[in-house]
């Protein structure tokens, strides 16, 4: 009995720290292999030895990566986005969807775009941690993260960006 109570146990354990700690579906520092991936952002290095995608503009103008997400790991399912981000001297957007961004893009089975993104304050700052959750239809067509800077001057980096699935 002692052992069939054991088992069990440790079952159950299995089965719960497996549904808290999946695998990320994405998940990169931006090392210089990867970064090439991120076009038009570049690689670069911090302080502290670790890479970063960096997206600078002199002028107000957009620079974004679009990264094509596989529908087959993300269809159906609700998807945490997070990153730390750091930008600096990013000017004042002309619209408010202008900026500095880390969005996500569906397109639903009638063609229409659908957009959510976190809100990113067009001010200097350090590293902070960043984070989108979005229920990705199953039927969906295309699934496009953004990354960069719109209709802006300034420079934003981006480090330790990964997708989870939400359960």
């Amino acid at each position: 009995m002692k052992y069939v109570f054991t088992i069990t146990f440790l079952l159950c354990l299995i089965g719960f720290s497996s549904a808290w700690c999946d695998e990320p579906l994405l998940q990169t520092n931006f090392d210089n292999q990867t970064a090439q991936l991120w076009s038009p952002g570049i690689a670069v290095s911090n302080k502290d030895g670790t890479t970063c995608l960096n997206f600078k503009q002199e002028f107000p103008k957009t620079s974004l990566t679009k990264y094509v997400l596989d529908l087959k790991k993300i269809s159906g399912k609700k998807i945490k986005v997070s990153a730390k981000i750091m930008i600096e001297a990013i000017t004042q957007p002309k619209e408010n969807w202008f900026g500095p961004k880390m969005q996500i893009c569906f397109t639903d089975r009638d063609g229409k775009k659908h957009y959510i993104a976190t809100q990113i304050p067009a001010k200097t700052s350090e590293w902070k941690g960043y984070e989108i959750v979005a229920d990705i239809p199953a039927d969906c067509s295309e699934v496009i993260l953004n990354l960069g800077l719109q209709g802006v001057a300034g420079n934003i980096s981006f480090t330790s960006l990964k997708i989870t699935e939400v359960r």
